[in-house]
């Protein structure tokens, strides 16, 4: 590689991803990665690992999965990597939020559905396990955040299926 050629690599951290561009010395194309590092380090911060379910090929069951997640922000970051499996066809998010309160709790996921995408009430019952039993199971069944019931809405109104 020429000593000033840049490479760029996707880095799955919590519930997104992060562009690098690494520049890779000449000299001493072994230690590349070494440079990601310390973005790893600050970005990603103390992570800790819960329990995440996405269903099966024939959405007869949610299969338990364990994964690293910021522990600063354990439910929103779950949230992500449940939602960043979710493959339905004819289906894109343009962005969504998640709103825990813990006094109730309850976490309502707000989602926002880009422009060309799919309805929420168009969904075969399939499509329906895939991501909301999906977000409901991962949510309840992490005890240690105490969540009673999961709400869906689109753009603050109910999602009713």
């Amino acid at each position: 590689m020429p000593p000033t050629a840049s490479k760029y690599m996707r880095l799955p951290i919590t519930a997104g991803m992060i562009l690098v561009s690494l520049t890779t010395p000449a000299s001493n194309n072994s230690n590349f990665l070494a440079s990601a590092t310390p973005l790893l380090t600050q970005t990603a911060g103390r992570l800790t690992t819960v329990t995440i379910y996405t269903a099966n090929p024939e959405c007869q069951s949610l299969i338990p999965q364990r994964v690293r997640v910021r522990a600063d922000q354990p439910i929103t970051a779950a949230v992500g990597q449940v939602i960043m499996r979710v493959r339905i066809p004819g289906f894109k998010l343009a962005g969504y939020s998640v709103n825990f309160k813990r006094d109730r709790g309850e976490v309502t996921i707000d989602f926002r559905r880009a422009a060309n995408s799919k309805r929420f009430v168009s969904f075969s019952s399939c499509e329906q396990f895939i991501l909301f039993g999906s977000l409901r199971q991962t949510l309840t069944s992490n005890t240690q955040w105490r969540v009673k019931t999961v709400r869906f809405t689109e753009l603050g109104r109910d999602i009713r299926l």
